[in-house]
C-alpha cells in the first residue's frame, strides 16, 4: 500500500484498535496475549462462529481469504502493534477502498451498537454492592407516587415544604 494511503487509513485503524484496547482495559499486546489461547483448539475456538457472524452481517461476493482454523497463527503474526502495523502496510493498494469501508463500519456502526447494547444491558443487570450505607433514595415507584402527591397538593393549594412521605 502506498505511504499516503497508509497514513490516511492508519488514523482509522489506530482509532479502532485504541477503542478496543480501552474497552478491554489493556494494551494491544496484552489483549492479543489474553485472547490468543482461546483460539488454539479449532473445536472450541470462537473464530468459526465469529467468522460466520461477520459473513452473515457483511456478505461479500469474494471468496473467504481467511480460514477460521488459522486464526491462532494469524494472531501470532500480529502479536505486537508494530507487527500489526507492518501487516497492515503490506496490504494491496487496490484493497484500500474495502479496508476503509470495513474500518468505517466498525467505527460508525459496530462500536456504537456495542455501546448501545452495553448501556441497555447495564440497566437490567443487578448492581454490585460495594459496601457502605444503602441508598436512602426511594424506589422508582415511590418517587412517582411522591411526585403525583406533590402535584395533587399543589393543584389543591396546599402549601409545599418539608418532607413528603407516602401515606
Amino acid at each position: 500500500m502506498k505511504l499516503e494511503t497508509q497514513k490516511k487509513l492508519q488514523v482509522l485503524l489506530d482509532k479502532a484498535v485504541d477503542y478496543v484496547c480501552l474497552a478491554g482495559g489493556m494494551s494491544y499486546e496484552e489483549g492479543i496475549a489474553a485472547i490468543r489461547p482461546h483460539f488454539r483448539d479449532e473445536k472450541t475456538s470462537p473464530a468459526a462462529c465469529l467468522h460466520k457472524l461477520v459473513r452473515w452481517t457483511y456478505p461479500t461476493k469474494e471468496p473467504d481469504s481467511v480460514r477460521p482454523g488459522l486464526f491462532y497463527e494469524i494472531l501470532g503474526l500480529i502479536d505486537t502493534r508494530e507487527k500489526f502495523n507492518s501487516v497492515f502496510a503490506s496490504l494491496p493498494e487496490n484493497e484500500t477502498p474495502e479496508i476503509e469501508r470495513v474500518l468505517n463500519i466498525f467505527l460508525k456502526k459496530i462500536l456504537p451498537f456495542v455501546r448501545f447494547t452495553a448501556s441497555q444491558l447495564t440497566k437490567i443487570l443487578p448492581q454490585r454492592r460495594a459496601g457502605g450505607a444503602r441508598s436512602k433514595m426511594p424506589s422508582q415507584e415511590d418517587c412517582c407516587q411522591i411526585c403525583n402527591k406533590i402535584r395533587k397538593d399543589k393543584r389543591s393549594g396546599v402549601p409545599l415544604g418539608g418532607k413528603y412521605q407516602l401515606d
